[in-house]
Order: structure tokens, then C-alpha cells, then sequence
């Protein structure tokens, strides 16, 4: 085993059954890191020019046998063991990259332009690549991904949402397999067989919500019981400025359900008592914060005696305020079709950063509850918390990190800072032709929106 083998993040001797960085996430605070490309591992000469990268990878693309042969398959053996051995260095990426790109035109009929050798370059390298939209940054991440699969690292690609990880996997499956790779989708609500099965793959496209919350659950996982995971080796993530910045300190809390009956008298106590209450007579709601606030007359009528008898909890006069307030938040200030959808005979948020449904997602504090019973529905059992991890610190436990996204620029200072990750930009593959006209500047966001409309209908 040389040096090189050592440094390829994969279950084994050197990076034990379970890869993961724990030193860096078990802190609370976000600490301060060395960028990753710095660390010492996995580089492959940067200082090479993109054009003269390029250029070389065309020319190992030349020499690939044509995809179904037995010589193609034995230039793949070949390849992955001495990417085993050696690791990501030298004319072994070249060779490596050019193997991708002609199983990626024979397979898909695709070719990929210069701009997207390079953004895979530096992801191989742990960097954040800016790429506009429409240059291709799927593609340039399934050639990052497969490259890092043949020298068997197991990858996971972290997409938006399970709709585009089951999309691209399906989609880009016929590559993959030329390759000798096994590509999977972790979808949700699947049994524990069948996401473990998904995991095994060489390289696994995912929601980034399932994936933290499967390795919660190896976290909680009885001794004896096999992991879902294969740990994690190396994350490549789309829309990284999203999933690293914006959603960074969501908590993410696995839970199990406890059946309580006296809960559920205690809920509908509380939405009863809130529907008695009026505006501004009762309570306030302050509009920056969408916080709810009972009143002194209001505190007068959240009378205990018209709560479920001999209830410890709902006789606690700052508890069965605090039920309240939070039945007035579930009345007053959620709003279905905007917070959350009501289908299939039950409430699923809408994520107010992306717009998108997530199944599963609960409110806590009684407030998912009390939400049902406002539109309803039977309440379902509370949640007890058995483990909670944001992004910020489960994206830290990665050996290898990187990701694409259009608007990164503005993010790394950020994306370095916590991260270890530097942000590269890749130009475009030919002069961008959009006119830059003047700004126009509206009072109301209903005047915009209908100059908006009046463009639109113009073009």
C-alpha cells in the first residue's frame, strides 16, 4: 500500500469502517479551518493551465477502446487499480477523465465542453465552483463523482430534493454502469433494507435531509445492527451556497413517537381557548417577528378552569400560556397553502427558504399538532428528540467536501471560514450575450411584480 492509497478517503485500515471527521463537528461553535485543498491530501497539480489540462485529457480520451469492448473493459480494471495504489495524482487523472468522457459520449451522447473539465477538477480538489446556469453542472459533477467512484472512494451527490436524486441517478445510470459503478437514489419512507442497499453504491444521489437523517440513525443504531452508511468519504453538493449558508443552522432532529393522551386533551384545551380570544383585545402579533404575545386581558381570560381537569401541566399557569400563544400562532399567523399543504390526510411543511414540500418535517412544541387539529385531522403522536445535527456540523464530519452552485462569490469568505472550502468561478464556455439594461425602482412590491407581468407579456 503506498502513501497515495492512505490518503483516498474509503472504509478500510486507514480510515476505519465508518469514515468521518469527528474532531472538527463535535463543537458547538463553527470553527475556523484551513482550506481543504490545503490539507496535504489528494492534490493532482493545480498548477497545471486548464487549457493544457484539457488538452491532455483529449488526448487519453483518444486512446479509449470503444465502451462494450473487452478492451474497454479491461482499460477500466486497469485503471481503478492503479487509481487504488496511487491515488488522484498525475497523468492518472488525465487518463481517468478521458476514460469518463468517452463512456460519457457513447453511453449518453454527450460531449463535455472544457469549462466543465475544469469545474471537475476542482471539485476532485475540495473547492466550491461557481458555474452559471445552463453550463452544466450536473454533468460536471456525475465526472467529478465517477472519476473519485474508479479509484474507490464512495460518493454521495447531494442534490435539492429526492425528485432531482432520483432524476439524475436514473438518468445518468447507462454511464455509471459502462464504468463498472453501481449508481443508486436514497429515496424517502424507504425501508431500512433498501436505503442501505442504496448506500452501498458506489456513488449515491441524495436529498441532503436524507442523508443527515440516516446518519442520525446510525448514530442512535443498536450495537450489532449494521450501519446505513458506508460513512462519509466525500460529498459533492449542488446548490452548496443553499445547503453550506442559507439552511446551515437548521436543526435537523430525529424523533420517535410517544403516545400521550393527556397531550392531546391539552391541545385541543389550548386551540379551544385560542378561538375565544380576540385581535388586539387578547393578544398582539408582532409582524417582524410573527411572535404571538397574550395580553393582560387577555392572560385574565386563559382561565384554567376551562382546560382538561386535574392536568399538572395545564394548571401551570406559564405552561398553559405558552399552549395558548402557540395555538394563536397555529390560527393566526401559519397560513395552509403558504407554511404548509394539507394532503393525504395530513400537514406537510413548505420549506421557506426553497418553496418546496418536505414530507416527514414536523413542527415541535405541540405546534405540529395543534396545526392538525386546526385543519381537522387527527393529531398525530408527539415527538420525543433522540438526536438533532445542524448542516453546518454534519457537512464539517466530511473527509472530502466540495460543491457547485451560480451564486457562490458573495458566500466565501463563509464557505472557507466554517468550510475549509475555496470558491472558484468558472468562466463561461463562450461571451455571455445578455444586455444589462438599467435598474427600475418601484414602491410597492405590487407595482413590481406587475411591470414584471407587463414585460413578460411583452416578450
Amino acid at each position: 500500500m503506498t502513501e497515495h492509497s492512505i490518503r483516498l478517503p474509503m472504509p478500510g485500515p486507514a480510515f476505519g469502517p465508518y469514515p468521518e471527521r469527528s474532531a472538527a463537528a463535535d463543537s458547538s461553535a463553527p470553527q475556523r479551518r484551513l482550506p481543504l485543498a490545503a490539507q496535504g491530501s489528494w492534490r493532482f497539480g493545480l498548477a497545471e493551465s486548464p487549457a493544457r489540462f484539457a488538452q491532455r485529457v483529449r488526448l487519453a480520451q483518444q486512446a479509449v477502446p470503444a465502451v462494450g469492448s473487452a478492451a474497454f473493459g479491461a482499460a477500466v480494471r486497469v485503471l481503478r487499480a492503479e487509481l487504488g495504489l496511487q491515488g488522484l495524482n498525475g497523468e492518472l487523472l488525465h487518463q481517468a477523465f478521458g476514460l469518463v468522457l468517452h463512456a460519457t459520449r457513447d453511453t449518453l451522447g454527450l460531449t463535455l465542453y472544457d469549462s466543465q473539465l475544469q469545474a471537475a477538477r476542482r471539485l476532485l480538489d475540495n473547492h466550491a465552483v461557481e458555474m452559471a446556469t445552463g453550463e452544466g453542472k450536473t454533468h460536471a459533477a456525475m465526472l467529478a463523482a465517477a472519476t473519485a467512484a474508479l479509484a474507490g472512494v464512495p460518493v454521495h451527490v447531494v442534490t435539492a430534493n429526492p425528485y432531482l436524486a432520483v432524476r439524475d441517478a436514473t438518468s445518468l445510470a447507462p454511464l455509471y454502469q459502462a464504468l463498472g459503478l453501481r449508481v443508486s437514489a436514497v429515496r424517502p419512507g424507504e425501508p431500512d433494507d433498501s436505503r442501505r442497499q442504496a448506500w452501498q453504491a458506489d456513488v449515491a444521489y441524495t436529498a441532503a435531509r436524507d442523508l443527515v437523517f440516516d446518519y442520525l440513525r446510525d448514530r442512535q443504531r443498536p450495537s450489532g445492527q449494521p450501519p446505513l452508511l458506508r460513512g462519509l468519504c466525500m460529498a459533492l453538493i449542488d446548490e452548496a451556497d443553499s445547503v453550506l449558508i442559507d439552511e446551515a443552522r437548521t436543526p435537523f432532529v430525529l424523533a420517535e413517537q410517544v403516545q400521550d393522551k393527556a397531550a392531546v386533551r391539552r391541545w385541543r384545551a389550548a386551540l379551544a381557548a385560542a378561538r375565544r380570544l380576540q385581535p388586539d383585545l387578547h393578544f398582539n402579533i408582532v409582524p417582524q417577528t410573527r411572535r404571538v404575545q397574550l395580553t393582560a386581558v387577555g392572560l385574565l381570560a386563559n382561565d384554567v378552569d376551562a382546560g382538561p381537569a386535574r392536568d399538572p401541566l395545564w394548571a401551570h399557569d406559564h405552561h398553559r400560556q405558552e399552549l395558548v400563544e402557540t395555538a394563536l400562532f397555529a390560527m393566526h399567523v401559519l397560513r395552509k397553502d403558504v407554511d404548509y399543504l394539507v394532503q393525504n390526510g395530513q400537514v406537510d411543511i413548505i420549506d421557506p427558504t426553497t418553496g418546496r414540500v418536505t414530507p416527514g418535517r414536523r413542527w415541535s412544541q405541540g405546534l405540529h399538532q395543534l396545526v392538525e387539529l386546526r385543519e381537522g385531522l387527527t393529531p398525530s403522536p408527539e415527538q420525543r428528540t433522540m438526536a438533532q445535527m445542524s448542516f453546518q456540523r454534519f457537512f464539517t464530519r466530511y473527509w472530502r467536501l466540495c460543491g457547485t452552485s451560480g451564486t457562490l462569490q458573495e458566500a466565501r469568505a463563509e464557505l472557507t471560514g466554517t468550510y475549509g472550502l475555496k470558491v472558484q468561478r468558472v468562466a463561461l464556455r463562450t461571451p455571455c450575450r445578455r444586455q444589462q439594461l438599467g435598474r427600475q425602482l418601484y414602491v410597492h412590491d405590487r407595482d413590481r411584480w406587475a411591470a414584471v407581468a407587463r414585460a413578460v407579456a411583452a416578450a
